[in-house]
């Protein structure tokens, strides 16, 4: 699907088409963030996009910064091909993601 950008378009207008493009061209593509469910974004940036996906695919995290990370884990694991261990192991890897920052901590798994 290609989105036309036209001269009266907000950007939030071409944000939420962008999200909308690649939502639809890959299933594995998600948007997490705060109050982007039911609220659809401070700005409305995901408006409709959880009627059009679903909640799998459009998730609300918590709103303080440590609960964010904590709930990005378990992707963090797949993606690094993380299969299982103990709690501690769980436990040590939340601290990691929490005390290097979410992004160095992905940006090193690619």
């Amino acid at each position: 699907m290609d989105v036309i950008f036209t001269d009266d378009m907000t950007v939030r207008d071409a944000l939420n088409s962008a999200l909308d493009e690649e939502m639809a061209a890959d299933s594995s593509v998600f948007i997490m963030g705060e109050e982007v469910r039911e609220y659809q974004g401070a700005y409305k940036i995901t408006k409709r996009l959880l009627h059009k996906y679903g909640p799998d695919r459009v998730v609300d995290t918590p709103i303080t910064e440590e609960k964010s990370y904590y709930a990005l884990v378990p992707l963090l694991m797949k993606a690094i091909g993380w299969q299982g261990g103990s709690i501690l192991a769980l436990e040590t890897l939340k601290r990691v993601v929490v005390a290097q920052g979410l992004r160095s901590v992905i940006m090193s798994c690619i």
